[in-house]
């Protein structure tokens, strides 16, 4: 059988411009692990179901941002929408992407990913038998 490439981490992109609020950063902590982790992985670290938010460039753009998170444009994409959230709400998030990317992940984070893909799976299983 032939040899397999090691597993890799997707590249954090960073913008050294935008400046992270700490606070602003701890508020888009509890608004991300409430709506986000199950998809995006926790701390950010996505698990393969949704796209790792650290190596993506829309959590740069405000406009991008909103027009997905909140406005629905990658809905055909499996994207649900948020528009429930204020324009608070998606700037504290931006500000927790930013600074969970400019973090090394440790390998607890990688644990927390693959567990949290799991659970995923095992719930849209469920959902599909009608059970949640």
């Amino acid at each position: 059988m032939p040899e397999s490439a090691p597993p890799s981490r997707p590249e954090a992109i960073d913008d050294p411009a935008f400046v992270v609020n700490d606070a602003k950063a701890e508020t888009g902590k509890k608004i991300y692990f409430k709506q986000c982790s199950i998809c995006h992985g926790s701390g950010v670290v996505a698990g393969g179901y949704a796209p790792d938010l650290r190596a993506s460039g829309i959590p740069l753009s405000e406009q991008g941002f909103a027009t997905i998170v909140k406005d629905g444009a990658l809905l055909s994409r499996g994207m649900p929408v948020f528009s429930e959230f204020s324009e608070n709400d998606l700037e504290a998030l931006r500000h927790y992407i930013r600074q969970q990317a400019r973090r090394e992940p440790s390998a607890w984070d990688d644990v927390r990913a693959a567990w949290n893909f799991i659970v995923l799976m095992i719930k849209m299983k469920l959902a599909s038998f009608g059970v949640l």
